[in-house]
């Protein structure tokens, strides 16, 4: 698949989540709009670049992407996965999101929590600031 119907399938992939009802929540559309921007215009890093010569990303470039239909799903079927339950501390992830339900979150240390993506930019943290305002990193000269 040529690098222009990577991006086109990526584009439309985006596109598909801007329509997402929490796509600009908190903020996050510029951010989100900037750095995809930015990868259309840098594509996909190759092996002819010095930081990736050893490292093909092919095999991800043509996977298409999509959104993920469910967002939870049993402790039965996370079960396997799962470490030991006397963990004091475990946050899982299912298909990207943060599983209340199957997490353990007791006795985290001072100063610490555990909140959705959802939760932390209806109520930004100054990190989720931080994210959003800093300047992108500078692109490797091709």
């Amino acid at each position: 698949m040529s690098q222009v119907a990577e991006q086109s399938t990526l584009t439309a992939a985006f596109e598909a989540m801007k329509a997402q009802p929490t796509f600009g929540s908190g903020g996050l559309a510029t951010a989100r709009e900037a750095a995809f921007r930015r990868f259309l215009a840098a594509g996909f890093p190759t092996t002819r670049q010095e930081e990736w010569r050893h490292t093909s990303i092919q095999p991800i470039a043509k996977t298409e992407f999509t959104l993920p239909s469910a967002y939870e799903i049993s402790r039965a079927a996370a079960e396997p996965f799962l470490f030991a339950d006397d963990l004091p501390h475990r946050v899982v992830l299912v298909n990207g999101r943060w599983s209340a339900s199957l997490s353990s979150l007791a006795a985290l240390p001072p100063g610490v929590t555990i909140r959705s993506m959802r939760e932390a930019v209806e109520q930004p943290a100054t990190l989720l600031v931080w994210v959003t305002t800093r300047p992108p990193a500078a692109s490797p000269v091709r």
